[in-house]
C-alpha cells in the first residue's frame, strides 16, 4: 500500500468514526411506495455549534449535520429533507408516483457522506420537493442548502444558481406563508434575503430589505451586528461602482439572470 493509500485509508476510518457518533440510523416509512426502510440522520446532541456565516450557514463540530438531512426511499427514489418528510396529500403522492415510476436505480449512499454525494440527496428532495408542488419555502430551502453545499466545495457558479432559486422561492413565502418558515423568524429571513440581494449586485432591493429588519426593537444583536456589516459592504460596493472600480463578474451574472426557468429542467437529468 502507497504512503497516498494509506493516508486516504486513516482518513475514512476517522471519518467512519466521526459518523458512528454523530448519527443514528432511525426507520422509515415511505409515503409514496409504503415500503420500510432506515436511513441515516444527525445526532444533535453529538454536534458542538461553532458560528454562522454571513449566508446563515450554521457551522457545527466535528461534522456538519446537513450532510445527513436528506431521506431517500431505497425502493422508489423519493427525497425529502427531514423536516418534511411524509407530510403527503393524496394528490402528491399521486404525481410522485408517476414520475417515479421510470425512474431506474434509486442513488444509494454509504455510511460516509461527503458534500459532493450530499449534493446529490439535495437534487433529489429538489426534483420530489418540485414534482409535489411542495410550498415555496420547502423549494427555497432546499436550493438554499444546494448554495451553501456547493459554497463549501469552492463552485461559486452552483452557489449563485442556487441562491437565485432560492431567493426566488423564500421571497414568496414570506409574503404567501406564515412564520416561522424554515425554522426563521421575520426579522431573521428578512436578513438573508437582503444577503442573496447583496451576493446577487441587487443592491437596493439588498438595501430594502435590511431597512425593513433593522428598525426591529427585539433583533437579536447578533443578528443586527450582520446586517449593519452587510449594509456597510453594500456601501462599500455601491461606492467602487459609481467609481468606476466595482468587481462584478458581468459575464457570469449575464448567464445566472437567464436561469428563469422551473427547476423541472433538472428533471431528466436527475431521473434518468
Amino acid at each position: 500500500m502507497t504512503v497516498a493509500e494509506q493516508a486516504f485509508e486513516m482518513a475514512f476510518k476517522s471519518a467512519e468514526e466521526i459518523v458512528g457518533a454523530c448519527t443514528v440510523e432511525k426507520s422509515y416509512d415511505c409515503g409514496v411506495c409504503e415500503t420500510s426502510f432506515k436511513a441515516r440522520v444527525s445526532r444533535s446532541t453529538k454536534l458542538r455549534f461553532s458560528s454562522t456565516d454571513a449566508d446563515l450557514h450554521p457551522n457545527f463540530n466535528p461534522m456538519d449535520p446537513m450532510l445527513y438531512d436528506v431521506i431517500i426511499c431505497p425502493h422508489c427514489g423519493y427525497a425529502s429533507m427531514t423536516m418534511y418528510w411524509n407530510k403527503l396529500t393524496e394528490l402528491q403522492i399521486k404525481s410522485l408516483n408517476e414520475i417515479f415510476e421510470i425512474s431506474k436505480n434509486p442513488p444509494m449512499f454509504g455510511k460516509v457522506v461527503g458534500f459532493r454525494e450530499a449534493m446529490e440527496k439535495y437534487k433529489r428532495a429538489l426534483l420530489s420537493s418540485v414534482v409535489k408542488g411542495a410550498k415555496h419555502s420547502e423549494q427555497g430551502y432546499v436550493c438554499l442548502k444546494l448554495a451553501w453545499l456547493n459554497r463549501l466545495v469552492n463552485n461559486n457558479r452552483g452557489y449563485i444558481l442556487f441562491i437565485s432559486k432560492a431567493l426566488r422561492h423564500l421571497e414568496k413565502a414570506y409574503t404567501q406563508e406564515n412564520f416561522p418558515i424554515c425554522t426563521m423568524d421575520e426579522p431573521t429571513l428578512g436578513y438573508l434575503l437582503a444577503y442573496c440581494n447583496y451576493y446577487l449586485y441587487h443592491y437596493d432591493e439588498a438595501l430594502r430589505w435590511l431597512g425593513k429588519i433593522l428598525p426591529t426593537a427585539e433583533l437579536p444583536q447578533r443578528l443586527r451586528d450582520k446586517a449593519l456589516d452587510l449594509k456597510e459592504s453594500i456601501k462599500a460596493h455601491q461606492a467602487e461602482e459609481s467609481a468606476g472600480k466595482g468587481d462584478i463578474d458581468k459575464q457570469l451574472m449575464d448567464e445566472f439572470e437567464k436561469v428563469k426557468g422551473s427547476e423541472r429542467d433538472m428533471i431528466d437529468e436527475i431521473i434518468l
